[in-house]
């Protein structure tokens, strides 16, 4: 395996690995109404994984494209 594509998978990997701590650590958004009824939406558990996966592609385009 050349070196620069070990470089680009490595990428890969880091990317999805910083994606799984930041559905383990990150705050969740907590919303009440006054009613009393209460809303936690994983914020980062859903935003996190679009860009993961668009720099994902990014990096296996740029990556790859010399296979």
């Amino acid at each position: 395996m050349k070196p620069k594509f070990r470089s680009a998978t490595g990428a890969i990997i880091v990317i999805w690995i910083a994606v799984m701590l930041i559905g383990i650590f990150a705050p969740s958004l907590q919303i009440s109404d006054p009613e009393g009824a209460d809303l936690t939406v994983p914020v980062g558990a859903i935003c996190a994984p679009f860009f993961a996966a668009i720099a994902t592609v990014f990096v296996a385009f740029w990556g790859y494209r010399d296979r």
